[in-house]
């Protein structure tokens, strides 16, 4: 059977992935441009120029889960494709963190004195 992507739109795929992306702390997932062939962890071969995704794991270095740009959109679709609640959760958490990095860059402001408090 033929995998048929989910996200046919470049940009909906972005989108998706960055909603899914604030599901995680400070470990998320990461985009790369692969130098070499590689294997995803569900078997699916990431050629050498394509992009993939990674994601750290563990106590070690090199101990990183790898997903190839179709095992992602595949993992988009089960986790965020027309699931409302994954949908606002992940809007929720986005606003939050831009909430803080609006809060700290007035801090940063207000200390350089390009702000008042």
């Amino acid at each position: 059977m033929t995998y048929q992507a989910t996200y046919t739109k470049e940009e909906e795929f972005w989108e998706a992935f960055r909603q899914f992306n604030t599901l995680f702390d400070f470990d998320g997932w990461s985009s790369h441009k692969a130098n070499k062939e590689h294997t995803d962890e569900f078997g699916q071969i990431i050629k050498e120029g394509e992009t993939y995704f990674s994601r750290s794991h563990g106590q070690g270095w090199g101990q990183k889960l790898k997903l190839s740009w179709n095992s992602m959109d595949l993992l988009l679709t089960l986790v965020m494709f027309n699931n409302q609640t994954t949908q606002a959760i992940a809007s929720n958490l986005l606003e939050a963190q831009l909430d803080r990095i609006r809060e700290a860059q007035h801090r940063i402001a207000v200390k350089a004195g390009f702000e008042k408090p």
